[in-house]
């Protein structure tokens, strides 16, 4: 019976999370860096050179190629390297790695804090935002969380250590085929600091570390090498380190000073609305009933606070670099959801949870009649939240029912109750990005293909664009789709 509830818990986040990420995936058009990575991708498939990302020919020293391969093995798939093969890495990395958050979460918590962790990593803004598109920060977040996760894991129960070490070293190098060197620094520098805390000189000195660090310079090595035989040593520099250089490029008092003050505030906007429940760990009642959640807690605090620095730091960092850990702050939510539906809850967690899904179900309700203000307005097409009317309304009365689902167990106890408000408010946040937010951005979004389509319609039979010099790989992308 326990196994069938558990089960039960890992498919409701399973549909929960394919149910928000698989809908109306090529929807809205290509945007931000999307067309440039399939550009890279299909350079690749073209001349059979997967060692150097091209654009035009000409060595491109964004990323290493990773997610670029990727992108081509989802185009085999698909037939085409189109939108959906562009996006679809990014929807499958982002449901593994909510179900490594429900796994890790469900090794120390009841399936109740597991099932919120992985609910609670899904669907924050900023992962609704770009898990659901061609860009690196949704592969990337799931290597790095995993190899600190796992780490984690086979530390604290004893797995073989030169297995543990290998499998997160190994997990690093494969994020650094993804972003750059941000995977090795969040690893080493969480798990190092870490075991230093905790003054396990042993196990961090060993040569089952050795091991580990030489399987993460194998894991890089291979392909380094190659690179580095075509574009030369200045080149692999290039691609590892030309990107940190750019986030210190405006070192102006005043910029630095506006960067730390508001870069933890805007850290937490993108976790919205999960990020609210962080407000818990300032309850001593809550950190002194933690019990055998403490040292996770106290690992993913770490984790959290080793890639906080690397980006606070920097006056241009963005708030979406820290995406990588995430994944570990969902966790920490789970933690305070465990507490408030515990057969005896924390007090001031329980508090909060009741005034968390009191506050989201009067949104929820606000939501659906300010896109029913919008859409019925006497000139709805020019505002950019106007939806078509029967979803405008099938929206809102998504919002009344989940509202109504929510303000009917707010005072029950127990798992069912807490279970259904967890799903209640994925279900809304993810009808509010799939449906109004991207129908907003399909509004306001330019035809850029349909533009491509109609260039190509007017040129002469037989006669080719030529180029006298790098263009847009945007319209690079779709040209090459018209030929």
């Amino acid at each position: 019976m326990r196994l069938l509830r558990i089960e039960c818990e890992l498919l409701c986040l399973i549909a929960t999370v394919a149910g928000v990420y698989l809908t109306r995936v090529s929807c809205p058009s290509l945007r931000g860096e999307e067309s440039r990575r399939a550009r890279v991708a299909i350079e690749m498939m073209e001349t059979g050179d997967w060692a150097v990302p091209r654009q035009q020919s000409e060595p491109y020293f964004d990323r290493p190629p990773l997610q670029n391969w990727a992108i081509a093995l989802a185009a085999r798939v698909t037939g085409d390297v189109g939108s959906v093969a562009i996006r679809l890495p990014s929807v499958l990395a982002v449901l593994c790695t909510s179900l490594l958050v429900y796994g890790y979460a469900h090794t120390f918590l009841g399936r109740l804090g597991a099932l919120a962790a992985g609910v609670a990593f899904a669907t924050m803004g900023q992962v609704l935002e770009l898990g659901r598109l061609g860009e690196t920060e949704a592969l990337f977040t799931l290597l790095v969380s995993a190899s600190l996760m796992l780490w984690h894991l086979g530390y604290i129960r004893g797995w073989p250590a030169g297995a543990v070490w290998i499998m997160g070293y190994g997990l690093a190098a494969l994020g650094a085929l993804t972003k750059g060197p941000q995977a090795p620094l969040y690893f080493a520098g969480s798990v190092w600091l870490y075991l230093l805390l905790n003054k396990d000189w042993r196990y961090l000195l060993s040569w089952r570390h050795a091991a580990g660090a030489a399987a993460f310079v194998a894991g890089l090595g291979w392909w380094q090498l190659a690179y580095v035989r075509e574009v030369g040593w200045s080149g692999a520099r290039e691609i590892w380190f030309g990107e940190v250089g750019m986030r210190f490029a405006d070192a102006r008092a005043a910029s630095v000073a506006s960067h730390l003050a508001g870069f933890p505030l805007e850290v937490l906007v993108c976790m919205l609305p999960w990020s609210a429940l962080l407000l818990c760990y300032a309850a001593p009642s809550l950190r002194a009933g933690l019990g055998k959640a403490r040292r996770f807690v106290w690992f993913l605090s770490l984790c959290f606070l080793v890639a906080f620095l690397t980006c606070w730091l920097p006056p241009l960092a963005r708030p979406r670099y820290l995406m990588p850990v995430y994944p570990a702050v969902a966790v920490l939510i789970g933690v305070v959801v465990d507490r408030a539906g515990a057969s005896v809850p924390d007090a001031f967690a329980a508090w909060m949870w009741q005034h968390f899904v009191r506050v989201l179900a009067c949104g929820m309700l606000i939501c659906g009649a300010g896109v029913l203000a919008v859409s019925f307005a006497p000139t709805p097409g020019t505002l950019a939240l106007a939806q078509p009317p029967g979803f405008a309304l099938a929206y809102a009365l998504g919002g009344v029912g989940t509202a109504a689902i929510m303000w009917r167990t707010v005072c029950r106890g127990g798992g069912r109750a807490h279970a259904a408000q967890i799903i209640a408010v994925a279900f809304f946040l993810g009808l509010t990005y799939t449906g109004v937010v991207v129908n907003a951005l399909v509004n306001t979004s330019i035809d850029t293909e349909g533009a491509v389509a109609q260039l190509k319609r007017q040129l002469p039979a037989g006669y080719r664009l030529v180029s006298l010099g790098p263009i847009h790989h945007l319209f690079a992308y779709y040209t090459a789709a018209h030929n």
